[in-house]
């Protein structure tokens, strides 16, 4: 988690402008697919990589995802619901040229109910 806190790199955005340079950084770009991912009814993220380099416009990219399925659901088609809801979200906030998404279900976990217990 540690490495995935820090900024990154910078990920330019077209300005119509000449003279502004905008950017968003890689940090925020994995926390768009965290939040993305995380969405997801029986979905937590683990992992996030951004491979390629997203500091040249229209380089192509790829993205890789460690997630933790809820018991019960069929991960398949969690994985493939996640691989489209963070295209999209990703095409809606970013200019990146993403060529692929993988995900890669690693974990299952169960679903959490309410605790009965008094907080500390």
């Amino acid at each position: 988690i540690s490495r995935e806190a820090r900024a990154g790199r910078d990920i330019p955005i077209t300005s119509v402008d000449p003279v502004v340079r905008l950017t968003i950084t890689e940090g925020s770009v994995r926390g768009l697919i965290r939040a993305a991912g995380d969405g997801i009814g029986g979905a937590i993220v683990g992992r996030v990589r951004l491979d390629g380099d997203v500091t040249v416009p229209g380089e192509p990219i790829s993205i890789d995802v460690t997630a933790s399925g809820v018991f019960g659901r069929n991960l398949l088609d969690l994985a493939q619901e996640m691989r489209a809801v963070i295209g999209e979200t990703l095409r809606e906030h970013t200019e990146l040229n993403v060529v692929a998404i993988d995900v890669t279900i690693q974990d299952v976990h169960t679903q959490r109910t309410a605790s009965t217990e008094v907080p500390r």
